[in-house]
């Protein structure tokens, strides 16, 4: 079976409640590897959704 290649929108937030939203294609493991390696040191992944 072949992976999904889709359109992602990753929302990054901070403790500030500051939030950077992110968009990448790919597949969903794809997307998650590329959201942790651009999320900066005090950010986090806060949601991963489909475009």
């Amino acid at each position: 079976m072949k992976a999904l290649k889709l359109t992602y929108i990753v929302v990054l937030q901070n403790s500030e409640n500051e939030k950077v939203a992110l968009v990448y294609t790919g597949t969903f493991n794809q997307v998650v590897k590329k959201a942790k390696f651009a999320c900066p040191a005090n950010y986090f992944i806060r949601e991963i959704k489909v475009a």
